[in-house]
């Protein structure tokens, strides 16, 4: 393999984008990854798992707080509120734990305060944690390439459209996960959103072999295509 600072650094590509980028550009590209990480760690921080059900104090502090859902659901219509918990001792029993999944919570961005469901907090910490891996991944290349002065302008859509695709991706390995590993009566309770956080952003880091594992899945699930005329088979990079 040829070095790219031979290649590139003394004169332009030919082709599209084949040109180098400049000052200007390479400054203007790395404020852009600079500042989307640094909002994306801030989204992590705001949307960090945290009980927003404390424990009560008291037994008598745990049947008020009983006694006031079952009025609510009364108030609201239904006939029958059904067991809602047990008490124990000073908490509540595993009864109380389902209804914790359809608990929102108040979240502040930037002084705009708005209320989250549990299972919508952890999707959004899934894209974000995605998009995150890739901006890893796309802040270490770009400083290998500008230390070789060897960016082109055909790498720059690269880098800005990297971290969206791999938000997506990180949704679709959820999402098979998700609905693989764990049963349709399993809510945001149930699962490890550290767990969920760590594979997207390994996926947003490596999403060329996150691409490969879910061919290899969808392969096993589904009829493999026949390859087409001019298909050349896709290998792991090193």
């Amino acid at each position: 393999m040829s070095d790219p600072t031979v290649d590139v650094a003394g004169k332009d590509v030919e082709g599209p984008g084949g040109g180098r980028v400049g000052r200007v550009g390479i400054a203007v590209v790395a404020a852009y990854l600079l500042v989307l990480s640094a909002a994306l760690l801030y989204c992590l921080m705001i949307l960090w798992p945290h009980s927003n059900s404390p424990e009560p104090s008291s037994p008598s502090e745990t049947k008020a707080i009983l006694h006031e859902v079952a009025g609510t659901s009364q108030g609201a219509g239904t006939s029958d509120p059904g067991p809602i918990a047990i008490v124990k001792g000073n908490g509540l029993t595993d009864a109380s734990a389902d209804l914790k999944q359809l608990d929102t919570s108040e979240v502040s961005f930037v002084g705009w305060k708005f209320k989250v469901r549990e299972e919508t907090r952890l999707l959004l910490l899934v894209v974000c944690a995605g998009a995150l891996g890739s901006l890893v991944h796309g802040l270490r290349s770009i400083y290998w390439y500008i230390g070789n002065r060897s960016l082109v302008w055909s790498w720059v859509p690269k880098y800005l459209i990297q971290p969206f695709g791999a938000a997506v991706l990180a949704v679709v390995f959820y999402l098979v996960i998700r609905g693989g590993f764990f049963s349709a009566d399993a809510g945001s309770q149930h699962t490890s959103p550290f767990g969920f956080m760590a594979l997207s952003a390994m996926v947003g880091m490596f999403s060329e072999q996150a691409v490969l594992k879910l061919k290899e899945i969808a392969e096993t699930l589904l009829s493999k295509p026949p390859p087409g005329k001019d298909a050349e088979p896709e290998k792991r990079q090193s």
